[in-house]
C-alpha cells in the first residue's frame, strides 16, 4: 500500500489521538557553552539572536515589551514577553 499511512493498530492517525503508553523522548541536546569549557550539560533553553542551546547557567532570561516595527515605540501588549540570550549574544548587546 504504497502512500498509505496505517497506525499501531492498523488505523489512520489522527490530529486528536495518540497511541497511549511511554513517551519516546530523543537524545538531550547540550548547553553550546558547556560544551565550549570541556563538559556536558543538557540546554534548556535557545538563544533567541543566535540559537545556541543554553544549559540553566548559563541562558539569562529577561522580559521585553513587543512593539509594532511600522511604528517604533508603541507596545502592541500589556504583559512583557520573556527573551532567553546566551552569554555571548548578552556580551554583545552590553557592549553597545
Amino acid at each position: 500500500m504504497h502512500g498509505s499511512w496505517r497506525g499501531w493498530r492498523g488505523q489512520r492517525p489522527s490530529v486528536h489521538s495518540r497511541p497511549s503508553g511511554p513517551r519516546l523522548r530523543g537524545p538531550a541536546m547540550n548547553c553550546y557553552e558547556c560544551v565550549r569549557l570541556g563538559h556536558t550539560s543538557e540546554a534548556v533553553a535557545v538563544c533567541w539572536l543566535c540559537g545556541a542551546a543554553v544549559c540553566t547557567e548559563h541562558v539569562r532570561s529577561e522580559t521585553a515589551q513587543v512593539r509594532e516595527p511600522p511604528q517604533p515605540g508603541k507596545v502592541i501588549h500589556d504583559q512583557p514577553a520573556r527573551r532567553l540570550t546566551c552569554p555571548a549574544c548578552r556580551a554583545a548587546e552590553e557592549s553597545r
